[in-house]
């Protein structure tokens, strides 16, 4: 039976997770720095204590998502929904979500762009702005390496809006791109062996490295020391001697909030990782809202008014809501690896990108769907 919302024990909180075969730790970790913010954080409020109604959904197809919305809807009564997914499903479940006036936060990597105005008004994200950091690593790059650049990625990548706003960075500012390949491998020796095959002599090229984790790590230590200079992601967790450059919001590769390292040592047992730092974001933005309510019927813009102005301070970092996007600075590494105290060469705000660019990422989308087809 239907319960009044005023009367109700607890503030249900929907989360939905994925599952991902090249993030397997994404999905628990996620859930588990939301947990975190609210164990290290009292979690009494006016309304009752917040309780998380997890539902998963596969590999996050849009039917998949909107029928466990539906169930928290419906059978769970929530009070708002959160989740870890692609952007653009965000959109279309917050389009059908906006219908009944419900609140949703949206974690992801940031890997995907989509315009400004085309995010409804129950709509906020919590990413770390991918693809972003990869424009602005280009165009740091673009002035400091004079050599040729090859792009190389696999069809077995988790998005393309990073490499192709890196692709953007380089030539904003004249660097030559002399090729891209996309590797029909899933792995690592396959990629070495097509790798070679499109290249025999790699002198004066340096490459910019476009992988999932797993694929990375072995991948780029194959190549060995041939090259001077790579690209790589925030993911490559080796140490081969190659100066590698990356690019991420905040330093959040490295946290340098205290609690919020103790408390995965703590109470998780492990060290702390993105997804870790994710989900604390997350129940941040979370724990703010829950703060605001009050009276049942102003819920949905108790929430929302909530996380327009929400300001988050983590360690060392400061993050802000710009256009429903929870915004900080990238950071450009240089180092061996992400994990190796890497040096931060430069620090630019995120969202520092002029409109011509911003157009370029967020309309021309169908070219790159599937690169296969076009290279």
């Amino acid at each position: 039976m239907l319960e009044k919302r005023g009367n109700q024990k607890s503030i249900k909180v929907g989360v939905l997770v994925p599952q991902s075969t090249e993030y397997p730790k994404a999905r628990i970790n996620f859930i588990n720095g939301i947990r975190l913010y609210f164990t290290l954080f009292e979690n009494k409020f006016e309304r009752g204590e917040v309780e998380l109604i997890i539902e998963d959904i596969g590999f996050g197809s849009s039917s998949q998502v909107n029928e466990k919305a539906h169930k928290l809807l419906v059978q769970d009564q929530v009070t708002l929904i959160a989740g870890h997914m692609g952007s653009s499903t965000a959109i279309e479940l917050a389009q059908m979500l906006s219908q009944v006036d419900m609140p949703l936060l949206i974690s992801n990597l940031g890997e995907n762009a989509i315009q400004a105005d085309a995010i409804p008004d129950n709509l906020y994200f919590n990413t770390f702005q991918f693809w972003q950091s990869y424009f602005h690593l280009g165009q740091y790059l673009a002035g400091r390496i004079k050599n040729d650049w090859i792009l190389i990625s696999s069809l077995y990548d988790s998005g393309y809006d990073p490499l192709r706003a890196f692709r953007s960075g380089l030539q904003a500012h004249g660097a030559h791109i002399i090729n891209e390949v996309y590797l029909n491998s899933y792995e690592a020796t396959d990629l070495i062996v097509e790798f070679n095959k499109h290249f025999k002599n790699i002198e004066g090229i340096t490459p910019a490295l476009f992988l999932p984790p797993l694929l990375l790590n072995q991948f780029t230590d194959d190549l060995g020391s041939g090259f001077d200079n790579m690209v790589i992601t925030p993911f490559y967790s080796k140490n081969n001697p190659v100066e590698k450059y990356w690019a991420f919001p905040g330093g959040c590769l490295t946290p340098s909030e205290p609690s919020f390292v103790n408390g995965v040592h703590e109470y998780l047992d492990t060290a702390p990782d993105l997804f870790h730092a994710l989900g604390y974001r997350s129940g941040a933005m979370i724990y703010e809202a829950a703060g605001r309510l009050s009276a049942p019927t102003k819920d949905t813009r108790n929430i929302l008014s909530a996380w327009e102005n929400f300001v988050f301070q983590f360690g060392d970092e400061t993050f802000r809501m710009e256009n429903h996007e929870l915004a900080g600075e990238v950071k450009v590494f240089r180092g061996k690896s992400c994990f190796k105290q890497p040096k931060v060469c430069t620090t630019i705000r995120a969202n520092d990108i002029s409109k011509v660019y911003l157009d370029e990422m967020t309309l021309a989308k169908t070219a790159f769907t599937n690169p296969y087809m076009f290279y």
